[in-house]
């Protein structure tokens, strides 16, 4: 008797492992600086369910329609391998469902047909990609003395220092075609005009690339760097989220 109890004690132990094996984790928020984007939760009704999410700027920045262009696949599925459709991809800067939207935020609807039968049940796994447009005329930085590194995309500012009418830093570029031959340029950015540095000095690596820039004026306390990188097409980002229709919001 004893030897069965031991055999059905450890098959319950078995079945609770397996089943806590099988669950899939959530990942309802993703993050590029400054693009920050996360599940806000649905809406089922009729043939469809919408489902809600919340983009915004990290460092609360102006969110434009036309700073970046995403691309949603046709079909996504479900943790069983069940395919359903995205009919519509919606984009609002002023609502998103109930709640008003700040400057830096702006609102993704994806109406996906047919609805499961049992929204509790599912998982969504959502692949998608964005281009950030807002990159067309280049990466702003504002510069300070007390923030050596600035993260924006794929470039990050390292190293910052500021002395005078000097200044100089590493430039960290994530871009997936950039190399030793990639050049940049660089500029400050005063009352809508660009301002070249007098002189400079680059060292360049493989992923890397360090500027010595000397400026006529000597700087301010806060000043726009506009960094432009001279060849390649803009980055895609390409990103997964796995959903449940169930949670957020």
């Amino acid at each position: 008797m004893r030897r069965w109890i031991s055999v059905l004690l450890l098959l319950a132990a078995c079945g609770t492992e397996t089943s806590s094996e099988n669950t899939i984790p959530l990942k309802e928020k993703v993050e590029k600086t400054p693009l920050h984007l996360e599940y806000a939760g649905s809406r089922t009704g009729g043939s469809q369910i919408q489902m809600h999410f919340l983009v915004s700027h990290t460092d609360e920045t102006l969110i434009h329609p036309e700073d970046y262009v995403y691309q949603w696949p046709e079909y996504i599925q479900d943790s069983e391998g069940i395919a359903y459709r995205i009919a519509d991809a919606d984009y609002s800067y002023d609502m998103l469902g109930d709640t008003a939207l700040e400057p830096w935020e702006a609102g993704v609807t994806l109406t996906i047909k047919p609805p499961p039968e049992k929204v509790e049940d599912v998982v969504f796994t959502i692949p998608f990609h964005t281009v950030p447009k807002r990159y067309e005329e280049g990466y702003l930085f504002r510069v300070e003395r007390d923030n050596p590194s600035i993260q924006n995309g794929d470039m990050a500012v390292q190293n910052l220092d500021i002395e005078e009418q000097s200044l100089s830093f590493r430039l960290d570029d994530a871009h997936p075609d950039a190399d030793s031959r990639t050049g940049y340029m660089v500029t400050l950015l005063k009352d809508g005009e660009r301002v070249f540095p007098v002189s400079r000095r680059v060292n360049r690596s493989s992923r890397s690339t360090s500027f010595e820039l000397m400026f006529a004026e000597p700087f301010n306390e806060q000043e726009t760097l506009l960094i432009d990188r001279m060849s390649g097409d803009l980055p895609e980002w390409r990103f997964s989220l796995t959903v449940s229709p169930d949670s957020g919001g």
